[in-house]
């Protein structure tokens, strides 16, 4: 469960004379990305005022700030009064950065998208701050959160009148945000609330019934609460990039830090991340390769062979390195000048006063005088509503190179906590080798742990080289197997992929890519189920679909062998295995299955179908099994579980046969198709069926030995098919629920071994175990481990948990 909990991890950090505020980014993120808001938008608005008080522990009153006259303090960014053309401007900032971030692919309507209340100034809850964030109970926040959203709806409906709302909102609050973590200085207010996003899944999760039926008769599907500012303690901390990383939220962009810890992971140069926050919220970062692919807004040129390449200011490039893992090369341009080495050398007291900078709006009105950049800031409301780029809080111009790995093999869903896997979803490949970002070295580690100059990529960066001239003699910057970073996938298996002989001029950077290994082809389109000696020449060719077609893969190109119009064929529903001189397809959908025959022809090369065969039953079709002439075939019937048997010289379907599992699978031993289901093994060849002492769970053979695995109880056994036993009468590795069973013939062992993945006591478990089911050392390995891949590198094992 995904629950929504704000929490103040990362610090502000002091470094030298000036601070650097940190979002204490939240933890209720979007599972998707939601490609149907891209477009025009229409995104409302609405006030919330809560009951005044005076309380020291938040800021303010609980209505919003009209002037600074009982301040202690006058801040410049985001100055009262916070009326509504205030909270207007906000808007338009939010409004211009999607507009100039998504290439005019998303315009927010800020002229349509109406601040609410209409006939009043705000709405008021009838509790005060303290109530909706009692940061002193921390099991209740999550409720009362949910309920400042229930009441705010509540009121709107019932005292406004209102009964149709964009599926969108923004609640604007008084008060300051909970965003950022004080502890250093001590944090006077900790009962302010949180910036938090929310949508129907988290509502219906911490409202009644009643409660969320009202939100949605009013068409409200997602949403985000702001604070009328961000500035305290002395500090000017703009309200732009609280609000900007909130929004990404409602558009349904992926966290690229630890949810569960805050720890950033691609820092000041991920907008979903603590670039948001750059120049202390005035000015965020633009989105990175990674965002504006997720987005679809931008489509990368793919390199999968050697060449040089180029690229200008905003070009991506995809460099595979599997069907799901792949980099991200894109050259990103700065304003000229580095905005916080203006900022910060600006800042000393001993500076005259019209020398000295307040804010970062100061560094940027030089840039402006310099010709450098250009930017629009309110004069009515002190909103800095636009900038011509958002680059520049870029240290240097240079290339990023993004590192991604796509779990579920779409970029429009993403697992929970998707940059806090074990495998990240993406991760910045510094130059500088360190991977540093996010990171705690403690006060002194200025902004490594954000990002720095030195993890960009450009001529002789002095980060790279430190790490990596001692290497082959590296006299440049180089990515490769053998640099710091390197190409290697996630995996650290090397991937041969090498970029050298780099090359900048003000507006391009170019670079050699080349493979030091041999490289897979990729052919859209296709998918391949197998391969097969077609010619009988001694060479297999791969065989698949591609376009409803069956086809093989010629060095010339595809070849079509067969139509299967009408039928819709993919790899999830259909199978083609080869048996003599025929190809069997088997296929499976809607709860109907096929099995043709194709007798495969020389001139011309094609395949017809000569029988064909069909059932109303759903097969399993990633769990058939071919032995001899027999098809073992498993249904996915679970109210009547069972499978059938294909005889294909005879273009016959024996079964169903019932079995006692609502799964069952199969394996071939010793020449002959062994089933299991529940706590049955069952000899279809010799119409046998034998019981066990337990439901099993894996069967796996190894050379003329049986290993079966208790899912009820745990561990494996040895059974003797011919004696109808198990040799072992306790099981080895009992208590471990195994999940994956691979035997291994390890050298210098009396083998087998057994490369083991499962549960102990609720604990994802990888086991290396003897063939008596002792752990080798260094095992058992606890992880949330979900697959195993195995194999040997120059005689030594590798094993690869994912």
């Amino acid at each position: 469960m995904n629950r929504l909990r704000v929490s103040t991890i990362v610090a502000t950090i002091l470094v030298a004379t000036f601070y650097t505020t940190i979002h204490a980014l939240p933890l209720q993120t979007p599972s998707k990305f939601n490609q149907s808001i891209l477009g025009p938008q229409r995104w409302n608005v609405i006030l919330v005022e809560f009951e005044e008080d005076n309380t020291p522990v938040t800021t303010g009153n609980g209505s919003f700030l009209q002037t600074w006259e009982d301040s202690d303090y006058e801040y410049i960014l985001d100055p009262p009064p916070h009326n509504k053309p205030y909270f207007q401007s906000h808007l338009k900032a939010i409004s211009h950065y999607w507009r100039h971030a998504t290439r005019q692919v998303l315009q927010i309507d800020t002229s349509a998208s109406v601040i609410l209340p209409a006939g009043a100034e705000s709405i008021r809850l009838p509790q005060n701050i303290r109530y909706y964030h009692p940061a002193d109970k921390p099991d209740s926040v999550d409720y009362r959160l949910a309920e400042l959203v229930y009441e705010t709806f509540r009121i709107l409906k019932e005292d406004h009148g209102e009964n149709s709302l964009s599926e969108t909102v923004i609640f604007f609050h008084a008060g300051v945000g909970q965003d950022f973590d004080f502890s250093d200085m001590y944090d006077p207010t900790p009962f302010d609330i949180p910036s938090f996003y929310f949508d129907e899944t988290f509502l219906s999760e911490y409202l009644s019934p009643e409660a969320v039926s009202l939100i949605q008769s009013l068409g409200v599907k997602r949403g985000i609460v702001l604070p009328e500012m961000q500035n305290q303690l002395e500090l000017n901390v703009a309200l732009n990039g609280t609000a900007l990383l909130m929004s990404g939220f409602l558009l349904g962009l992926p966290p690229l830090y630890n949810t569960e810890t805050g720890r950033s992971g691609t820092g000041i140069f991920g907008f979903m991340d603590q670039g948001s926050n750059n120049a202390n919220g005035l000015l965020p970062i633009g989105l990175s390769a990674f965002e504006r692919v997720i987005m679809g807004i931008q489509s990368p040129q793919t390199a999968d062979h050697a060449d040089r390449y180029s690229l200008l200011p905003g070009d991506i490039l995809k460099i595979p390195v599997s069907s799901r893992e792949y980099f991200l090369v894109e050259y990103r341009k700065n304003a000229g000048i580095r905005l916080d080495s203006l900022y910060q050398n600006h800042l000393s007291d001993t500076l005259p006063d019209d020398e000295r900078y307040e804010t970062y709006l100061d560094a940027l009105e030089k840039v402006r005088e310099m010709g450098l950049a250009d930017y629009s800031l309110n004069p009515s409301t002190g909103v800095l509503e636009s900038v011509d780029n958002y680059d520049i809080t870029l240290p240097t111009s240079g290339l990023l190179i993004w590192h991604v790995y796509d779990p579920h093999k779409t970029l429009f869903e993403y697992p929970e906590n998707p940059n806090g896997q074990t495998i990240p979803m993406v991760r910045l490949e510094e130059a500088d080798g360190g991977y540093d970002i996010g990171k705690n070295y403690g006060p002194l580690s200025g902004s490594v742990n954000q990002g720095w100059k030195w993890d960009m990529w450009f001529p002789k960066n002095m980060g790279f080289l430190d790490n990596n001239s001692h290497i082959y003699n590296i006299k440049d910057i180089e990515f490769s197997d053998r640099t710091h970073p390197n190409t290697r996938s996630f995996s650290g298996i090397e991937t041969g992929i090498r970029l050298k002989q780099f090359t900048f001029t003000a507006n391009s950077a170019s670079f050699s890519l080349d493979f030091l290994k041999e490289r897979p082809v990729h052919f859209a389109g296709f998918e391949a189920l197998g391969t097969w000696d077609f010619h009988n020449t001694g060479t297999p060719i791969p065989y698949g679909l591609r376009e409803n077609h069956l086809v093989c893969l010629e060095d010339t190109g595809f070849v079509s062998l067969a139509d299967l119009n009408p039928l819709s064929a993919n790899a999830e529903n259909t199978a083609i295995l080869p048996y003599e001189n025929k190809l069997i397809l088997i296929h499976s959908q809607d709860n109907y299955s096929i099995i043709r025959q194709y007798q495969v022809q020389k001139n011309p090369f094609q395949a017809i179908s000569a029988t064909s065969t069909s059932r109303s039953v759903d097969l399993d079709i990633g769990s058939l099994v071919l032995n001899d002439k027999t098809l073992f075939l498993p249904h996915m019937d679970t109210v009547n579980p069972g499978f059938s048997l294909y005889q294909i010289d005879r273009d016959l379907i024996l079964g169903p046969f019932s079995i006692v599992s609502d799964s069952s699978q199969a394996l071939v031993y010793d020449h002959s198709l062994l089933v299991s289901s529940g706590t049955f093994l069952h000899y279809p060849d010799e119409g046998r069926v034998e019981q066990l002492p337990f439901t099993i769970g894996k069967m796996v053979s190894y050379s003329d030995t049986l290993i079966v695995t208790d899912s009820d109880h745990g561990g494996f056994y040895y059974y003797d098919v011919s004696a109808g036993r198990l040799i072992n009468t306790r099981a080895y590795q009992q208590n471990l629920i195994i999940d994956e069973i691979i035997p291994l013939d390890l050298p210098k062992t009396r083998g087998p071994d057994f490369l083991l993945l499962g549960t102990h006591e609720a604990v994802k478990t990888l086991m290396l175990a003897d063939s008596d089911g002792h752990p080798w050392n260094g095992f058992p390995v606890k992880n949330d481990y979900e697959a195993l891949r195995v194999y040997f590198d120059r005689n030594e094992l590798r094993i690869i948990a994912l």
